[in-house]
């Protein structure tokens, strides 16, 4: 599923006015669905020069802005892994008879006879919680976040002599690419990606049912 975020000021809103928004987010989706990732969970976030040069310092060492940024949400994963200790058990029904029992109305941080009552109607027994489970799941289902500066695609747009929509959609495919694993710091690498950038953007701008691109 993506997620369309502006962010930035009023020329950014100028910019990008609903319906260049509404045929990003599509053409973004659609190549998302392309790729085999169309239920993954994407941000794409549209951003100002500003913001986009202290991201670029901060994460990437470079002190200028730049077009697009990605933040894979797997990266990392490994040092996340050895925070999990083992499952969590609870029972529902259990903590609600004790939260009864000692007269417990609620708390401000969890309300267990809150919770209890929410799910009621669908708890036939106890309900087990796995914490390990429960994050490899939201881990496989969020790739990340894709951050463009929509003035410095603006710009990239008018020297290439084509509209901001096209730049944009370029640029997001782009940063999905990297979500999927791709990269070009070898001249391989930069042909790889760019061929199949091509395909799924071709794929972005039709209509109709969406065809699986795969890599290769």
């Amino acid at each position: 599923m993506l997620t369309l975020v502006l962010r930035g000021g009023a020329e950014v809103k100028a910019l990008v006015p609903t319906d260049v928004r509404r045929e990003l987010r599509r053409q973004a989706g659609r190549a998302m669905r392309a790729a085999g990732v169309g239920t993954a969970e994407v941000c794409l976030s549209l951003t100002e020069d500003a913001e986009m040069h202290e991201l670029n310092l901060t994460y990437a060492g470079e002190d200028h802005a730049t077009d697009v940024l990605s933040f894979s949400q797997h990266q990392g994963g490994a040092t996340a892994a050895q925070n999990v200790l083992g499952d969590v058990v609870v029972s529902v029904e259990t903590a609600a008879r004790q939260a009864a029992a000692q007269n417990v109305l609620g708390d401000v941080f969890f309300s267990v006879e809150t919770a209890a009552r929410q799910v009621a109607q669908n708890v036939l027994g106890d309900v087990v919680i796995s914490v390990e489970t429960a994050a490899r799941q939201a881990a496989q289902n969020v790739l990340g976040d894709v951050v463009i500066s929509v003035e410095t695609a603006a710009r990239q747009a008018a020297a290439a002599g084509h509209p901001l929509l096209q730049e944009l959609v370029h640029l997001a495919v782009h940063g999905l690419c990297h979500l999927l694993g791709f990269d070009h710091g070898t001249p391989e690498e930069e042909r790889v990606m760019f061929a199949y950038e091509a395909r799924l953007r071709d794929e972005a701008r039709r209509l109709g049912t969406v065809q699986r691109v795969p890599p290769g």
